[in-house]
């Protein structure tokens, strides 16, 4: 890095994704700056391919964007009746969470039938976010008037920003790793995860209403199968095997999967499909760690360097968008708190 430049900021947000984006909106008082370790981005905010729905729509205040009220039937395919169903047994409930986390508690998918749901319409990446920038290192001085401090890299630029206070969204484990001191109890390698994928297929003919069916038994590869309009059917995808295979290594095992899932849980036919997109998701699937030891992480990284985490990448943990906006709501409160004893401390001295 050739260059070296030094700014303040009062908030700094890392990651512009759509947790980034909650943060930057709810605090914007704050006038806050938003960086992202990706080149710029073109595609929306929305390029999520997942099914993304919210029932609370507040949270679409902060995204500045549109939440647009539907309905959606959920229902669990069950292999030993060979249909899908409306109500969900302890086994089902326990197969479905030791496919996808590798652990026995209650999901989402205990929640069938009809239910009233959002989705987050003309979402777009705030203005003014600062692409380019990777995370080299974060430093806490000693002196007690000395800011804290992010390294970042952006081209061949070293950026040192001095904040006083920062919300993370990255990966849990790629700040761990910026800090300047090791934290007792981390390791390296002890963070993992596995990557999804979704396929995205385009049917020939209308669909009008939101249905959702989830998949736990092993017999499936995927683990959820989505039907919405106008004429889509989204499948996600939990498999060890597609982690380093190309899309045209995938789609001849996927295409036997689709036919299964649109004649098992839809009563359609893969003849309908005209067309099949695979996207990944890297940090698909996080595998757990030690709980006492993650919030011990997350509670050092707040008392010793301001920083606040923020989704499910920054606090390791599975998560609904809906918690987003629960946990923006006590990061808030959080802030506000710091920032009126910062000014009592003031006024003492």
């Amino acid at each position: 890095m050739s260059d070296s430049i030094s700014v303040e900021k009062k908030l700094v947000v890392l990651g512009a994704g759509l947790a980034g984006s909650v943060a930057y909106g709810a605090l914007r008082s704050y006038s806050p700056s938003l960086y992202d370790a990706k080149e710029r981005r073109t595609s929306p905010l929305s390029d999520h391919h997942a099914v993304m729905r919210v029932k609370d729509p507040t949270i679409a205040q902060y995204l500045g964007c549109r939440a647009e009220k539907i309905m959606v039937t959920k229902e669990v395919y069950n292999a030993r009746t060979k249909m899908a169903t409306p109500s969900c047994s302890n086994r089902l409930n326990n197969v479905y969470s030791w496919k996808l986390y590798g652990n026995i508690a209650d999901r989402s998918i205990r929640n069938l039938g009809k239910a009233e749901r959002y989705i987050l319409r003309d979402l777009s990446f705030p203005k003014g976010v600062c692409w380019g920038h990777k995370l080299v290192s974060v430093t806490n001085p000693s002196g007690k008037r000395a800011k804290r401090a992010l390294v970042l890299k952006h081209s061949q630029t070293k950026v040192k920003l001095r904040y006083d206070i920062c919300i993370s969204t990255i990966p849990l484990p790629y700040l761990l790793q910026a800090l300047e001191e090791s934290l007792p109890g981390y390791e390296e390698g002890m963070f993992r995860w596995e990557p999804i994928h979704v396929l995205q297929c385009d049917l020939a003919l209308p669909v009008y209403s939101y249905q959702t069916v989830y998949l736990p038994d092993f017999d499936f590869l995927s683990y959820r199968a989505t039907l919405q309009p106008p004429n889509t059917l989204l499948v996600e995808c939990l498999h060890d095997d597609f982690s380093n295979r190309s899309k045209e290594e995938i789609l001849p095992v996927m295409r036997r999967e689709l036919d299964k899932i649109l004649k098992s849980c839809f009563g359609l036919s893969e003849d309908y499909i005209t067309n099949i997109s695979v996207y990944k998701q890297n940090i698909g699937k996080i595998i757990p760690i030690d709980d006492s030891v993650r919030k011990y992480f997350i509670l050092t990284l707040t008392e010793r360097y301001n920083i606040y985490s923020l989704g499910r990448h920054a606090v390791w943990k599975p998560l609904r968008i809906d918690d987003l906006l629960k946990d923006i709501e006590q990061i808030k409160k959080l802030i506000s708190l710091r920032e009126r004893s910062r000014e009592y401390e003031s006024y003492l001295s």
